[in-house]
């Protein structure tokens, strides 16, 4: 499979919650995200109302009626431009039609070298499923799944702690005792790297909303 080479980019944790705020100045979050980080709080966010030169757009689609969308092809990514560091990620709502093939992830280094490191997910065939190569952490499963919805809101969230801590969790908004799981520890030599936030796919169309990026003091063991 082609992969387009991305710049240094970032390694992550996921989530899937429901909120959404519009703020300058950082501020607390209440929801769901409070089982999982202890003193979180956005840092940064758009809502895609007009184009805030946040994002390195590489794929079709771009910033149109209040939304970012992508529509997939050839991985071809949009990258947030301001680099993520550890005690830091984000959150972001997505929909998606049938068919789509996307991923959601943090990068680090080149394609194919011996340094590149990346964390997070694909979403296809309305599947969730680890999106880490070979050389790196391994490809788990993500513990309770369940299939997703084209045409249904969802919003993910992505994290990094101190010492290579990564978790990713996937919430049904409509059904929030269903949550998902991707949460690997890899150690120090993952710690201390800036990484880059994407968003890419190889097929269908996908809809963002309501950006966030967020700072916390460490995930919150299980």
């Amino acid at each position: 499979m082609k992969k387009f080479e991305y710049p240094v980019v970032g390694l992550a944790v996921l989530v899937v919650l429901l909120s959404s705020c519009g703020l300058e100045k950082p501020s607390p979050v209440s929801d769901k995200s409070l089982e999982y980080f202890s003193n979180i709080s956005v840092i940064d966010n758009d809502t895609f109302e007009k184009d805030s030169g946040k994002w390195e757009m590489l794929a079709s689609g771009g910033i149109k009626d209040g939304v970012l969308l992508l529509l997939a092809k050839d991985w071809s990514p949009n990258i947030y431009k301001q680099q993520i560091t550890d005690g830091q990620g984000i959150i972001i709502e997505f929909s998606y039609t049938e068919e789509s093939y996307f991923e959601i992830l943090f990068n680090y280094g080149e394609w194919g070298s011996d340094q590149y490191k990346r964390f997070g997910v694909y979403i296809d065939k309305n599947y969730v499923r680890p999106n880490c190569p070979p050389n790196n952490i391994g490809k788990e499963d993500v513990s309770g799944s369940f299939p997703l919805k084209p045409d249904t809101t969802y919003s993910i969230m992505m994290g990094i702690s101190q010492g290579g801590d990564f978790l990713a969790i996937i919430r049904d908004p409509s059904d929030p005792i269903k949550v998902m799981k991707y949460h690997r520890v890899v150690g120090d030599n993952w710690s201390g790297y800036q990484w880059s936030f994407i968003i890419g796919g190889h097929n269908g169309t996908i809809i963002f909303d309501n950006f966030r990026a967020i700072k916390f003091d460490g995930i919150i063991e299980e």
